[in-house]
């Protein structure tokens, strides 16, 4: 997901928890990116309901 200029990816690091960290990449189309830097192999990263979880980020960050 895009904030600004910054990309972040959703990850799963317990059973209800999630954390959002900085990651990198392309745009594959205008639905999909790719990572290219960012989430270590194993990382459960989040796909379906980032958006609503980012606006739990976003809620606690202000």
């Amino acid at each position: 997901m895009r904030i600004r200029e910054n990309r972040y990816a959703i990850i799963k690091v317990g059973p209800e928890t999630f954390r959002r960290v900085p990651v990198k990449g392309y745009d594959l189309n205008s639905k999909s990116f790719a990572i290219t830097e960012g989430v270590e192999q194993g990382w459960q990263v989040l796909a379906e309901g980032a958006v609503l979880l980012n606006d739990r980020f976003a809620k606690q960050e202000d």
